[in-house]
């Protein structure tokens, strides 16, 4: 069986519209828990750090949804595809852009 291919943009797509090393955008949308939220967030940190992550949490006006806008120094454009694997793997996420 072949492994999956890779998630988000593709690399030669990646490398030609971004520069590495550089703060990439993520955004997670799925359920309004606080799990979820740092479900996210963690995705991000396994590939790069903390210290290298920030976070911000929006919920909709009733909180049964959240998006969760992830902003991550990556030092080249395969981690930017591992951060996106992993965050296909939270449970609840219906939508990453």
């Amino acid at each position: 069986m072949d492994p999956p291919p890779p998630a988000g943009p593709p690399l030669s797509l990646l490398e030609a519209t971004h520069t590495f090393p550089g703060p990439y955008d993520f955004k997670a949308f799925g359920p309004g828990t606080e799990g979820f939220a740092i479900a996210v967030e963690c995705a991000a940190v396994e590939i790069v750090g903390a210290e290298r992550v920030t976070c911000r949490v929006r919920a909709t006006r009733s909180g049964r949804k959240t998006c969760v806008s992830v902003t991550a120094v990556v030092e080249r454009a395969e981690q930017v595809q591992e951060i996106y694997q992993r965050l296909t793997g939270v449970p609840g996420v219906f939508l990453i852009l």
